[in-house]
């Protein structure tokens, strides 16, 4: 399948629960809500550069609740890749290779690869301040 008839398919199944939802969601407020949990990503990036890791890990947990209630699984994938790296960054080594894991699993499954291989670089800082160089250096290529 390709990235376009992946769109297209999701775009239908979108559209299909809209209108087999009762009333709650209409295409404006699904829009709403996944522009509001891309700014809250965004927001919280800022402030993991900032240096605030509790401001953005807030932020980062906000985004990802308010991607998935809305089905914005991509924007959920993106904030969760930002939550995984200020753990890494933070000595929150068992919590970000569980995330790394489950975000992984996240892109392979939807078949956005550009973000897998983001992930992955990430996920080699993790590895060296391990101990673990050579896997490290063997996801590098």
């Amino acid at each position: 399948m390709t990235q376009l008839e992946s769109a297209d398919r999701t775009l239908q199944l979108l559209e299909r629960g809209l209108s087999e939802a009762a009333g709650e969601k209409t295409l404006q407020e699904t829009e709403e809500k996944f522009q509001a949990a891309a700014f809250l990503s965004f927001r919280g990036h800022l402030r993991r550069m900032g240096g605030d890791a509790a401001g953005a890990e807030t932020l980062y947990r906000q985004a990802i609740a308010l991607a998935r209630r809305a089905g914005a699984t991509f924007i959920d994938g993106v904030a969760s890749v930002g939550l995984v790296r200020l753990w890494g960054a933070s000595g929150r080594t068992a919590e970000a290779l569980a995330g790394y894991r489950t975000l992984l699993e996240h892109w392979r499954r939807a078949g956005h690869w550009t973000q897998m291989w983001t992930t992955l670089r990430n996920l080699v800082l993790v590895l060296v301040d391990t101990g673990q160089a050579e896997t490290a250096a063997l996801v590098l290529g």
